[in-house]
């Protein structure tokens, strides 16, 4: 279990900075990768992640060298939290395409665009990729109980709060008061219960 650990902590530690380096290549200078054009935005922000991992993998020994060992009640937090996160991916992957996820709207303007999405699980949430990518990374810092997987948790919240803060000023700008009345009854990252 503890070999499970160690690999569970490696992945998280590698791959979200690498999904950031993607979206804080890309979010923050929007206006010039349409430009640009896709090829070089996919380019350099792949490129940028490449680079993040590979950094991250080859520093891992050092970073992932303080673990607090496998303990069942965190294994089963992480169960739980991670069944929440699959679930959740459902209603997403329902609303959304690859077309969406990769982002290829904001980059493209010839690309064409489906239309603000505001139902499903996007009429309880404006953005439950990033809280379903936030369940799924705690659940794994719980399992694998790793220093650095915690820090990796703990430096995503800053991260994605820049990262939302520049996809809704796209969106104010693709979807204008559409997505301005949209933002004003639908919450960020926390549902609201009970009302509609």
């Amino acid at each position: 279990m503890e070999q499970a650990a160690y690999f569970v902590a490696l992945l998280t530690v590698v791959t979200l900075p690498g999904a950031a380096a993607i979206w804080l290549v890309v979010h923050p200078f929007i206006r010039f990768w349409r430009r640009a054009g896709s090829a070089w935005t996919y380019l350099a922000a792949f490129g940028a992640s490449a680079a993040v991992m590979a950094g991250i993998f080859m520093a891992r020994e050092t970073l992932l060298s303080v673990r607090f060992g496998v303990r069942t009640p965190l294994v089963v937090a992480a169960v739980l939290l991670y069944a929440a996160a699959v679930v959740l991916r459902v209603p997403i992957d329902r609303r959304i395409g690859l077309r969406v996820l990769l982002g290829i709207p904001e980059v493209s303007a010839a690309a064409g665009s489906r239309g603000l999405v505001t139902d499903g699980i996007y009429a309880r949430l404006r953005h439950p990729r990033y809280v379903n990518v936030g369940l799924a990374t705690l659940a794994m810092a719980l399992f694998s109980n790793n220093l650095a997987a915690y820090l990796t948790v703990a430096g995503y919240v800053p991260v994605i709060l820049i990262v939302t803060h520049f996809e809704e000023r796209e969106l104010r700008e693709r979807f204008g008061q559409a997505y301005e009345e949209y933002r004003a009854r639908v919450p960020r990252f926390l549902p609201r219960f009970g009302r509609r």
